[in-house]
């Protein structure tokens, strides 16, 4: 009998990684025929500060100032300038991964700072706010992404990526030529690049979406605030 209830876990566990993974059969909900690319090529923005994502942040401080959270999690937090910039009151743990995460270490030794590993559980579980900007992009398997996500007792996740379909306008007169519809995208350190619909659908497998709007600086920019979804 216990080998047969143990076969069973086995059994739905497998079942449950699966079922875990399967959007990528559906191109993660981007338009059919769409090309993502084939090889990582590693963004490091450690030098950068708030140049990008600035909206991204300051929408996650107030949302974090209305609900009084003291501990805010950033899942790809780069240099972490923009965290610590509208953060700096709360207790804050950065997720990043190596060489980032040695600069971040060195830089501010008075913060948390952890290994953002996907195929583990994170390593701090307990954070009211999580943020994500723009990562989710840069990532081969996003649905790896957003179940590690998942795995956080959090009470809201701001997660932001770029619109492909605004992005058009950004690159139609770059020197790296026109955007695509049809991928892979013309930022080579970009896996992948969803429309707002995309997104929305992709993102609501996982979470309960509050919200979903435009950046307005960085016009191209969507913004996706969510919760837990409800059992």
């Amino acid at each position: 009998m216990k080998k047969v209830i143990f076969l069973t876990c086995i059994l739905f566990a497998n079942f449950t990684l699966v079922f875990a993974a399967n959007y990528k059969d559906q191109n993660y909900f981007i338009k059919k025929g769409y090309i993502a690319r084939q090889h990582y090529t590693h963004f490091d923005d450690s030098a950068l500060k708030d140049e990008f994502q600035d909206e991204v942040y300051f929408a996650a401080c107030v949302l974090s100032n209305i609900h009084q959270y003291k501990t805010i999690g950033d899942v790809g937090c780069g240099s972490g300038y923009k965290l610590l910039k509208y953060f700096k009151e709360c207790n804050t743990i950065g997720f990043e991964i190596q060489p980032t995460l040695d600069f971040l270490q060195k830089a501010y030794p008075y913060r948390e700072w952890c290994i953002s590993d996907f195929s583990t559980k994170p390593a701090r579980q307990e954070c009211e706010l999580i943020i994500c900007s723009d990562v989710i992009e840069h990532v081969e398997d996003p649905d790896q992404l957003l179940s590690w996500i998942d795995q956080f007792n959090f009470q809201y996740l701001v997660i932001s990526t770029p619109d492909r379909d605004r992005l058009i306008h950004v690159w139609t007169d770059s020197c790296y030529g026109p955007q695509s519809q049809s991928g892979p995208p013309v930022n080579i350190t970009h896996i992948r690049e969803w429309n707002f619909k995309e997104f929305e659908k992709y993102v609501s497998q996982y979470f309960d979406i509050v919200d979903h709007f435009h950046c307005t600086r960085e016009f191209y920019g969507q913004v996706v605030v969510a919760c837990k979804k409800r059992v």
